[in-house]
């Protein structure tokens, strides 16, 4: 004979609230499901077309001195515990893909000694493991998607790695990652609990409230906007290259850096200043027109990604909030450096003040498809990164 479960009426107050935090607990240790936002969704289809195609993103940081591996356990338990972003995964439910998230755990930071090699040979070791921790690949399905590891040079001095998937961060997250650490790491150390405020919103929150957000009549006229920014400019940019294009896409490819003297860097902020601009829509100009001298065509299609955080609420918190915007240049008519300066303003303006719309949605709603032998349905992204790394 089964017993029978007593119920609250028969509980008394102390039982009620013993029963109450049991269940509490019981709750927070089950998966949670939530939608992905417009970003991750593009980013994740992405992925199931070329597995590995996400990049990661990393950020590592040298300690010297004295350091409490403890404290710095304990300030990563803490942050996985406030971002629930960072114990995300991606499952497929009922056929559509949703964040799985996981309940907090305890941090275990892995430790590289280094310290059994000579100290000649410490420097390019950790080069070496760094890169071994950059290329070793995530599993979206299981996660976790967030890594943090230490090198030990020696007692005094570390290298700190945090790598990320891409689908739960961008390099405005790896950011706040580290101002919490540090923040964090220092009450720790002297005995103190967390300092930092409670988080307004989880990132599964800015999903969800962004899906509701897109059912709003009043964006209409935003979508109307760049669905005709992007039916007057579909044309492809003829960019010559020295062998033909491969039709099946691959994520190789190769880097090619250079440094501006910093009297050009200086010369470029003060045409920046003078003309009402800012140095990324100088930069723009430039690259419109080197493009047209190489296209030999007028229209010149450049993207570029914004942060996005356009809720307070977001500012704060560690997750994929990228949106892509579209800025068109008509070179027709043989305009001067100016001329084409003031144009690039007046679409960067417009741009962004109709940026709401997530690309993932435009893409859908104007039915832009990328050819085969492109990932991406556009060619061409200029990004300036000109936020302080902490």
């Amino acid at each position: 004979m089964a017993r029978s479960i007593p119920s609250s009426a028969t509980l008394t107050p102390q039982e009620q609230r013993a029963r109450l935090l049991h269940l509490l607990a019981q709750k927070e240790q089950v998966t949670k499901f939530a939608p992905l936002s417009f970003s991750q969704e593009r980013f994740w289809l992405e992925e199931q077309l070329a597995p590995g195609s996400i990049n990661s993103l990393s950020l590592s940081v040298r300690i010297t001195g004295q350091l409490s591996v403890t404290a710095l356990e304990q300030s990563f338990t803490e942050i996985v515990r406030r971002h629930e972003v960072l114990r995300t995964s991606f499952v497929v439910v009922n056929d559509q893909p949703r964040q799985a998230i996981k309940p907090p755990q305890p941090a275990h930071l892995p430790i590289i000694s280094l310290e059994h090699l000579p100290v000649t040979e410490r420097e390019a070791a950790a080069q070496s493991a760094a890169r071994a921790e950059l290329n070793r690949p995530f599993d979206i399905t299981q996660g976790p998607l967030f890594r943090a590891s230490l090198l030990r040079l020696d007692s005094a001095d570390h290298v700190l790695i945090l790598i990320t998937q891409h689908l739960i961060s961008d390099a405005w997250s790896l950011g706040i990652l580290i101002h919490e650490v540090s923040i964090l790491y220092d009450a720790f150390t002297k005995g103190q609990t967390s300092p930092l405020p409670p988080l307004p919103w989880q990132y599964a929150d800015f999903a969800q409230w962004q899906r509701e957000k897109m059912q709003d009549a009043a964006l209409e006229h935003e979508l109307a906007y760049w669905i005709k920014q992007i039916s007057k400019n579909t044309a492809l940019l003829d960019i010559p290259t020295d062998r033909p294009r491969l039709f099946a896409s691959t994520i190789s490819g190769a880097r090619e850096s250079f440094s501006l003297s910093l009297a050009l860097r200086e010369q470029l902020k003060a045409l920046a200043q003078q003309t009402g601009c800012t140095l990324f829509m100088v930069l723009l100009t430039a690259l419109q027109i080197l493009l047209q001298r190489y296209t030999r065509q007028n229209e010149i299609n450049i993207y570029t990604l914004v942060a996005n955080r356009t809720v307070n609420a977001a500012e704060q918190l560690v997750g994929l909030f990228l949106n892509t915007l579209l800025l068109c240049a008509d070179l027709g008519g043989n305009p001067t450096f100016l001329e084409a300066l003031q144009q690039a303003r007046q679409v960067t303006l417009e741009a962004y003040d109709h940026q709401t719309i997530p690309f993932q949605k435009l893409m859908e709603a104007s039915q832009l498809q990328s050819g085969l032998d492109r990932m991406a349905p556009f060619q061409v992204l200029l990004i300036l990164q000109n936020l302080p790394n902490p």
